[in-house]
């Protein structure tokens, strides 16, 4: 039942703030991510248009600066990634212990190295691809609406 997964004896405001342990990171992490990967998407995909062979393979140009700017955004916002599933899960009490196991120790480097690299994975496809299908309905719907309606 959903009781065992809280404390015993755990009252309804404590149980509700267990449920949004690490919201606040989980928010810094993905305006952080967002920010970070369409910031650089849009500031590569021109020059990648413009300077590449990829301007005559534009879902190629968006794919290739989709996996750039979700490469940087995921290395820049893992740390906080891995800290808050700490949080979450309840492996930490809060996040400078949180922050402290998985960095400050080589048994919490080679953690994080190893959840970095998973993100990565998870990660970098999903936004390329993501992006690469949002550009191309952008571009079809530009085009259908520019079409002589006659």
């Amino acid at each position: 039942t959903i009781d065992s997964l809280f404390p015993e004896g755990e009252d309804f405001l404590g149980r509700a703030r267990l449920l949004y342990r690490g919201l606040g990171e989980n928010v810094f992490q993905e305006a952080l991510t967002t920010g970070v990967f369409l910031g650089l998407y849009e500031y590569l995909k021109p020059r990648l248009m413009m300077y590449t062979p990829l301007e005559s393979m534009p879902i190629l140009g968006y794919i290739v600066a989709g996996v750039i700017a979700d490469t940087v955004g995921t290395t820049m916002c893992a740390p906080v990634e891995i800290v808050k599933k700490k949080l979450q899960t309840l492996s930490s009490p809060n996040f400078l212990t949180a922050a402290q196991e998985s960095f400050s120790t080589p048994e919490g480097r080679q953690t994080s190295l190893t959840a970095w690299t998973g993100m990565l994975w998870r990660d970098v496809p999903d936004y390329a691809i993501e992006i690469a299908m949002y550009e191309s309905l952008q571009s079809v719907l530009k085009a259908s609406s520019h079409a002589d309606p006659s």
